[in-house]
């Protein structure tokens, strides 16, 4: 069962019992009242690949590439990659 709680008096919620994969529009609804609600979400126990995490991404609006390239993933603009594991 989905659940959003608040992370504290500021931003931000963690969302639990839900998998993103298997989500109607009816579905996603309460996770994007958290987002507008929360400014940030959390959402806990996933396992997504790239393209499950764009399709996921992508029900909150359009996705723009990073302005500095540098920092994009090399397959998928979309993506930001920081950190030493860049590929």
């Amino acid at each position: 069962m989905l659940q959003v709680r608040a992370m504290g008096p500021g931003i931000g919620a963690i969302v639990t019992g839900v998998d993103v994969r298997a989500l109607d529009a009816a579905g996603f609804a309460p996770i994007y009242r958290a987002w507008l609600d929360h400014g940030v979400i959390c959402v806990r126990g996933q396992q997504l690949d790239i393209a499950d995490f764009l399709a996921y991404s992508r029900r909150f609006g359009r996705l723009i590439a990073h302005p500095s390239k540098s920092t994009r993933h090399s397959e998928h603009p979309e993506l930001t990659v920081l950190g030493i594991g860049k590929y």
